[in-house]
């Protein structure tokens, strides 16, 4: 678990990491800002179903923006996104692919269709259309 002030400094270096490492820093973005983000939504709007909704899109958001930024890193990272074992990562993984404007692989949103969370896919469904 870190410190405040590790978290601080991990904080202020992640655009940083993001920017030199997509791939392997995203996730370290999502989990730094996911419960900061539920929680700022969560007074802003009274409703938990309502807050998670916005946080998604949130990162959906971070996603393609960096989809525009960082071109096939980012599509590489998405596609291992959809493998994470939270279903929250997976779901707006499979979201963030539909929303670029590259040509993306088939092939892992296709398998995403299986997933065994409801959720995931409804998105990776929504992603191929």
């Amino acid at each position: 678990m870190y410190g405040m002030e590790d978290m601080a400094q991990s904080d202020e270096e992640l655009p940083e990491l993001l920017a030199t490492d997509l791939d392997r820093h995203f996730k370290q973005l999502v989990l730094a800002y996911q419960h900061r983000l539920y929680a700022f939504a969560l007074r802003q709007v009274g409703s938990s179903q309502d807050a998670e909704d916005i946080v998604q899109e949130a990162f959906i958001r971070a996603y393609y923006a960096l989809g525009t930024i960082g071109g096939q890193a980012v599509v590489e990272l998405l596609t291992a996104a959809l493998l994470d074992p939270e279903w929250h990562v997976r779901e707006t993984a499979a979201l963030a692919l539909g929303k670029l404007t590259q040509d993306i692989p088939l092939d892992p949103l296709l398998t995403t269709l299986n997933d065994t969370d409801s959720t995931v896919r409804e998105a990776a469904q929504l992603a191929l259309q």
